[in-house]
């Protein structure tokens, strides 16, 4: 059973006798992109994963609020917790290389997201 994203939401909407299938539409959109995007990153059976342990991709924007529809991007950013080493670049160029192959749509061309964020300590 797909998971409810926006529990108040629905509260609010039993309280007043309405139903706003934008929310439900918008959840089930961002499921099957979480599913293509698991598809993409998935190492192939010979393969390592794509990350080292000591990194996270995180997702941004319409993806993390649940908010995906069909046309929308995948703002993304890996975030490296140590040492910055080369293959942190080439990890994450990698997973630009994957979500391309996959043909998901890339972060806008600002430049915010779709590299690498390092955690100081």
């Amino acid at each position: 059973m797909p998971r409810n994203p926006f529990p108040t939401v629905k509260m609010l909407a039993d309280e007043c006798g309405c139903s706003w299938p934008g929310f439900a539409t918008a959840a089930q959109e961002t499921e099957k992109a979480e599913e293509k995007l698991h598809k993409a990153l998935k190492p192939k059976h010979d393969e390592a994963r794509i990350l080292d342990a000591d990194c996270s991709l995180i997702l941004f924007g319409s993806f993390a609020r649940c908010e995906m529809l069909e046309g929308s991007d995948y703002d993304w950013a890996v975030l490296v917790d140590g040492v910055v080493n080369t293959a942190h670049s080439e990890q994450t160029r990698a997973i630009k290389k994957a979500l391309s192959d996959a043909k998901l749509i890339p972060p806008g061309s600002t430049g915010t997201f779709g590299g690498l964020v390092f955690h100081m300590i």
